[in-house]
């Protein structure tokens, strides 16, 4: 449905709305601010309880485009604005498109993850057309691995880049501990992520910690890219977005193969494991009868 969200909330709000609604999908032809999409979402979560699937799409484009700084914080969609819809029961879908990144941190991401083990679909806002940076990083995909079992499909806007990410990709001496790995994923989708070319086969090695094997074509997608309608208006944004998605697919392009030797790489560790330990039961048991061959 194509409405302003205001109209949208004012229409749920009346006494003759739907209220088994299952499924909602709002596109509103203009941009919509943090306040009335809390206005909004605070209205379905009160009149909509058996909502499964809510999609919210506020007009984005990159023609009317200033960089997201301190100046537009004040326009970006927040965890509270988003909190209310925790208190849908029943909803583990939920897609957002926004002219503005979400103003999330990493506590945030953990929150939200922590508070939301029933997703199944998160699109949350992977193509803002204010593409110029990110608050979030590769370490917020960490979160829904590790508390989002039924996740399918995650989409995020983040920063891939090797200087974002020195936690990551630094080397340590000490053994870390191993990274979450996603139990039902078959779709990530990076939108408009930045990623310097130089950096894909860094982003690629971390991915294949956490993406569940098989990462072939038919069991996995890594999608990026846009659906603005007008997105060759803008030449330079149109250029930002050709070299961020050629990263992206060039990770497509080695992930199957590097998910499979790190699924190799497990299998041999486990069976590593069960030897040590059958090692140690049969020590113990040598042990034992030792004593027993002396009094004997």
């Amino acid at each position: 449905m194509t409405v302003s969200f205001d109209d949208a909330a004012s229409f749920l709000n009346a006494s003759f709305a739907p209220t088994n609604l299952t499924i909602l999908y709002l596109e509103s032809s203009q941009f919509e601010t943090p306040a009335v999409i809390f206005h909004l979402i605070t209205t379905v979560t009160s009149n909509c309880q058996l909502l499964k699937s809510l999609s919210l799409f506020s007009f984005a484009t990159p023609s009317a485009v200033s960089e997201a700084d301190d100046s537009t914080s004040s326009l970006c969609i927040t965890l509270d604005t988003l909190r209310p819809l925790l208190a849908c029961p029943n909803l583990t879908s939920l897609e957002l498109v926004h002219q503005y990144p979400l103003a999330l941190s990493h506590a945030d991401i953990e929150a939200l993850a922590k508070s939301w083990p029933s997703a199944e679909i998160l699109l949350l806002n992977t193509e803002p057309a204010a593409l110029d940076r990110s608050p979030l990083t590769l370490c917020a995909l960490l979160p829904f691995a590790k508390h989002c079992p039924k996740l399918r499909e995650l989409g995020l806007f983040l920063d891939a880049s090797a200087s974002a990410n020195l936690e990551l990709f630094t080397p340590t001496s000490s053994s870390p501990d191993p990274l979450p790995m996603f139990k039902s994923l078959r779709n990530l989708s990076m939108g408009v992520s930045i990623l310097p070319p130089e950096d894909s086969n860094r982003v690629a090695l971390f991915l294949s910690h956490i993406c569940p094997p098989p990462c072939d074509a038919h069991d996995f997608k890594l999608e990026s890219g846009v659906t603005w309608d007008d997105v060759d208006i803008v030449s330079e944004i149109t250029k930002i977005v050709r070299v961020r998605c050629e990263a992206w697919d060039k990770i497509l392009e080695v992930l199957p193969l590097l998910t499979r030797l790190r699924q190799e790489e497990r299998e041999r560790e486990r069976a590593l494991r069960e030897e040590v330990e059958e090692l140690r039961w049969r020590n113990g048991v040598l042990v034992e009868m030792v004593p027993l061959a002396d009094y004997a």
